[in-house]
């Protein structure tokens, strides 16, 4: 359940991201009347037959301007972290070196067997 609501939201952010300009239509659309009757700026000019439409033209381009500025900014960000790098100066220790070789070489027990893969392993037969 709280996965797909992740997912959800991640998928709206992304559309509402990519798709701005067709919310501004559909937020034109369903509130023509309102926009022509108050918010039009040739309102007063009927002969003009606007209907709005200069009022979507600026959400249009606000929206645009928006969207630019989002990406130089996602632009200038990756830019600036890009070129970010710290300094690392490397540590060598000292070898040191045993005086015993017993010490140096453990004794090692070769306790691996591979019996059981003979019992599993069944070559294909020739039919020939």
């Amino acid at each position: 359940m709280y996965k797909n609501c992740i997912i959800w939201l991640f998928l709206l952010a992304v559309f509402t991201s990519n798709f701005s300009g067709l919310f501004v239509y559909a937020g034109y659309e369903m509130n023509r009347d309102y926009i022509t009757s108050n918010l039009c700026i040739n309102r007063n000019k009927p002969q003009m037959h606007c209907q709005g439409k200069c009022y979507l033209m600026r959400k249009v381009k606000e929206a645009e301007q928006n969207e630019n500025n989002k990406s130089a900014k996602t632009a200038l960000d990756q830019l600036s972290t890009s070129f970010c790098q710290n300094t690392h100066t490397p540590v060598f220790n000292a070898v040191q070196i045993p005086d015993d070789e017993e010490e140096a070489y453990p004794q090692y027990s070769y306790c691996y067997s591979s019996q059981y893969i003979n019992n599993i392993f069944r070559p294909p037969k020739f039919n020939g």
